[in-house]
C-alpha cells in the first residue's frame, strides 16, 4: 500500500481510509511480463515489472503482494511453461473489487504451455497451469484473489488448463472472475495421455465464462477430457458464447463438466455433457454463516426471501446461453447406453434440497453418439426446487432417445442444412446460413453478434471479412460488410464515454472511427494498438464498426508493442470534419474558441467559422452528457477542447460535433 500512498501527499496523512482508497484506485498502475523477463527476489517499484526491464512469470505480482485493485498485468507474446507443480501458476493473493478488477492480458499469441517443461522435458507432475483462487488455509481471508480478469490467453493442459478455486474447503467461495476470450485445450498428464479438465471450477459464485475455444484437437489423447468441470459451485454464475469442441478419440470425452449450482451428477455415472458433482449435507442453513453458503443451500428462485444484504428478487440461478458444444466418440455405457447428456441434473443428494436453478437458452448441442447414435439432450431434475429453465436450444441431430428425463424444447427441428457445415474442421463450423429461423432468435445478452440481433446456438454465418488495408479503405465498404483494422492506435479507451464506445485511429493519423466494443471483449486503454474485427455500419450520422472481437497486437520478437498515445492535432473549426480540407472525422483534435450556446448536453465554442449546431447557435458543440463520467460546462469565457471529431443530429440534421475524454480535455 505505501508504494501508493505517499502519491496522496502528506496533507491526506490523517485521512487514511480515504488515502487507502485513492491509493487502490485512483493510480491503477500497468506492469509487463515476457519470456525474456526477470522474477527478481525483491520489488522495486518502477525498476522491474516495467516495459524494459518485465518479470518473467505471470504470477510475480500477486505471488510478492504488489498488486491494487484497478492494476493491469501485460504478458507479452511468447511461448511460456508452467511450473512442474500442482498447481501452476498461482494467482491466489491481491484481489480487486467488482469496479475495480485486477486484469491479465496476452499481448499478441501468448502461450501457457502445461504439457511439457522448457526445452520439451517431461512434466514429473501432473496438475493444472493456472490457479485463479485460494491459495491459502486457514480462518481468515489471506490468501484470498477475487475479481480477477484473465483474458485472451492460449492454454495447453498439464492434467487441467485452468482451475478457479474457492478458499479453505468452501468457507469462502470464489468471487468475481472473468475468464473471457481464451483457447484451453488438450490437458495432458505427465504419462502423456489426456489429462482431466480443461477448465476445474470449485465453489464459485458470480464468476463468468465469455468467448473461449475449449477444445481437445490432439487425436493422440487417450483418456479423460473434460471441457468445464464444476464442482460445489454457488450462484448468479454465467457461461456465454463459448465453443466447446471435443474431437479426438478419448474414451471419456464431456463438453461441459459442471456441477453444484450450475449442474448436479451422479459421481458413479461418467457421463458425456455438462456433469455436475455435489457435496454431501455442508454448509449452514442461517443467517449466521457464511453469505455464500447461505444462498447456496436457501436462495433457490427469485421467489426465495434473498440471503442477508440482498435485496427482494434477487437471482441466484447460474446461466448458461448461446454456447455451441460439440462432441464426438462419446462413451457408452451399459444400461445407460449411450449416456451423453448435454444437462444432467440429478438431484437427491443434500438433504438441505437443492442448489439455486440454472437457466440455459440458445445453446447448439451435438454429441453424436456412439457409432453415430444420438444421446439424451436434457436431463432435467423434476425434484429440484427450482427445475431448469430450458428454452430456445437446438440439438443436433434431432433423435428421440427414449428416458423420462429427456427433456429438450427447441422452437424448430435441425438436420444437416440448418448449418453452413456440420464439419467441426470447417470455419463455418455449426454457422447458421442465411434465411435460418435460428438467426436474430436469440436472447440480448449485450454480447457481440453479427446482425440485428444475438441467434440461436451463438453464431450465424459470416461474410469473408474484409482485411482493409487501413480505416480509411474500411470506411468504402458497404455497410454491413464485416472489415478487419490492423494495429491501430486507441484514443478513446473503454470506460470512457456511454455505451462501450471506443475510438481508433491509423498511426499515420490518416482516420478514425468509432467502434461498438462490448465488456465481454478485450479492455483497452488510450495509446494500446488493436486489430478490431467487426460489422461496419454507415446508417447513421457517423460510421461505427459494431465490434466482433478486439485483440491487442504485440510487438515482434516477444517485445512490447508501442503504447504512445498519439497527440492530438490542432483544428480550426473551418478544418472539422472535413467542411475544409481532408475529413477527420473520427479524429483527436483541439479546438479552441468562445463559449457561446449552453444546453444541458452540450456547450459550443465558436472561432468564427460560421459553425452552427443546426439550431441557430453559432460554434462546434462540445458533448458532455455521453461520458462515463460527468463532465461540466466551463465557466470560462475561451476555451480549448480536446476530442474526437463526430457527427450527430441535435435536432436541427446532423452537423460536426467533438467528443471530449474527460474533465481535463476542456481548458
Amino acid at each position: 500500500m505505501g508504494r501508493r500512498f505517499g502519491r496522496v501527499g502528506l496533507a491526506l496523512a490523517f485521512f487514511v481510509v480515504l488515502g487507502c482508497l485513492f491509493a487502490q484506485v485512483g493510480w491503477a498502475k500497468t506492469y509487463y511480463v515476457a519470456t525474456w523477463g526477470n522474477d527478481p527476489a525483491t520489488h522495486v517499484d518502477g525498476v522491474d515489472g516495467t516495459k524494459t526491464n518485465p518479470w518473467k512469470s505471470i504470477n510475480y505480482g500477486d505471488a510478492k503482494r504488489i498488486l491494487l485493485p484497478g492494476d493491469k498485468v501485460v504478458v507479452a507474446a511468447g511461448h511460456y511453461y508452467a511450473p512442474n507443480t500442482a498447481n501452476g501458476w498461482i494467482i491466489g493473493y491481491c484481489s480487486g473489487t467488482p469496479e475495480n478488477p485486477i486484469t491479465y492480458v496476452a499481448q499478441g499469441r501468448v502461450i501457457l504451455d502445461g504439457s511439457v517443461q522448457a526445452g520439451g522435458v517431461p512434466r514429473t507432475v501432473d496438475g493444472t497451469v493456472v490457479l485463479i483462487g485460494h491459495a491459502t488455509s486457514g480462518s481468515d481471508n489471506s490468501g484470498r484473489a477475487d475479481y480477477i480478469v484473465f483474458d485472451g490467453f492460449e492454454i495447453i493442459g498439464s492434467s487441467r488448463c485452468l482451475d478457479v478455486k474457492q478458499y479453505n474447503n468452501l468457507t469462502y467461495a470464489e468471487t468475481g472472475v472473468i475468464v473471457r476470450n481464451c483457447i484451453l485445450r488438450d490437458p495432458r498428464n505427465k504419462s502423456g495421455g489426456a489429462g482431466g479438465q480443461m477448465i476445474l471450477a470449485n465453489g464459485i459464485h458470480d464468476c463468468q465464462f465469455y468467448n473461449n475455444i475449449i477444445a481437445v484437437t490432439d487425436t493422440s489423447l487417450l483418456g479423460t477430457a473434460r471441457a468445464f468441470a464444476s464442482q460445489n459451485n454457488a450462484c448468479r454464475n454465467k457461461f456465454f458464447n463459448n465453443t466447446i469442441y471435443i474431437n479426438g478419440p478419448a474414451t471419456t470425452v464431456s463438453p461441459l463438466v459442471t456441477n453444484g449450482a450450475f449442474f448436479i451428477t451422479d459421481l458413479n455415472k461418467t457421463c458425456v455433457g455438462i456433469l455436475d458433482w455435489t457435496k454431501l449435507e455442508w454448509g449452514v442453513n442461517d443467517e449466521t454463516g457464511d453469505w455464500t453458503q447461505y444462498a447456496w443451500n436457501v436462495c433457490k428462485t427469485p421467489n426465495d426471501p434473498p440471503a442477508p444484504g440482498d435485496p427482494p428478487g434477487t437471482d441466484y440461478r447460474n446461466v448458461l446461453k448461446n454456447n455451441i458444444i460439440w462432441v464426438k466418440n462419446p462413451l457408452s455405457h451399459g444400461i445407460w447406453n449411450t449416456c451423453n447428456p448435454v444437462i444432467y441434473p440429478e438431484g437427491g443428494y443434500s438433504t438441505r434440497g437443492h442448489d439455486p436453478g440454472l437457466v440455459h437458452s440458445n445453446n447448439v448441442f451435438s454429441p453424436a453418439g456412439v457409432n453415430g447414435v444420438g444421446g439424451l439432450r436434457y436431463l432435467v431434475d423434476f425434484l429440484a426446487s427450482a427445475p431448469p429453465s430450458v428454452e430456445h436450444n437446438c440439438p443436433w441431430p434431432e433423435d428421440a432417445y427414449p428416458h423420462f428425463h429427456n427433456f429438450f424444447p427447441s422452437e424448430f427441428e435441425t438436420n444437416s442444412l440448418s448449418f453452413v457445415s456440420t464439419n467441426p474442421n470447417s470455419p463455418d463450423f455449426f454457422k447458421l446460413p442465411a434465411g435460418s429461423p435460428a438467426i436474430d432468435a436469440g436472447v440480448d445478452m449485450g454480447l457481440p453478434y453479427y446482425g440485428a440481433a444475438p441467434d440461436l446456438g451463438a453464431v450465424e454465418y459470416i461474410p469473408t471479412t474484409y482485411a482493409a488495408s487501413g480505416i480509411k479503405d474500411a470506411l468504402g465498404q458497404a455497410s454491413g460488410t464485416v472489415v478487419k483494422l490492423s494495429n491501430v492506435v486507441v484514443t478513446v479507451g473503454n470506460g470512457t464515454l456511454l455505451n462501450n464506445v471506443i475510438y481508433v485511429e491509423e498511426e499515420t493519423r490518416a482516420a478514425g472511427v468509432a467502434v461498438q466494443s462490448s465488456p465481454m471483449l478485450t479492455q483497452v486503454a488510450e495509446g494500446q494498438r488493436i486489430e478490431v474485427t467487426g460489422t461496419l455500419d454507415k446508417s447513421g450520422p457517423q460510421p461505427i464498426v459494431r465490434a466482433l472481437s478486439v485483440k491487442l497486437v504485440g510487438g515482434s520478437g516477444g517485445a512490447f508493442a508501442d503504447e504512445t498515445p498519439l497527440k492530438p492535432l490542432g483544428t480550426p473549426n473551418k478544418s472539422a470534419a472535413g467542411e475544409v480540407g481532408l475529413d477527420n472525422t473520427g479524429l483527436l483534435v483541439t479546438i479552441w474558441g468562445k463559449v457561446t450556446a449552453v444546453d444541458g448536453s452540450y456547450f459550443c465554442v465558436d472561432d468564427g467559422s460560421g459553425r452552427t449546431d443546426g439550431m441557430g447557435h453559432a460554434g462546434i458543440p462540445v458533448l458532455i452528457s455521453e461520458q462515463v463520467t460527468p463532465i461540466t460546462t466551463p465557466t470560462e469565457s475561451y476555451v480549448a477542447v480536446t476530442g474526437v471529431l463526430g457527427k450527430k443530429d441535435l435536432g436541427g440534421g446532423a452537423v460536426t460535433v467533438i467528443r471530449p475524454r474527460a474533465q481535463a480535455d476542456i481548458r
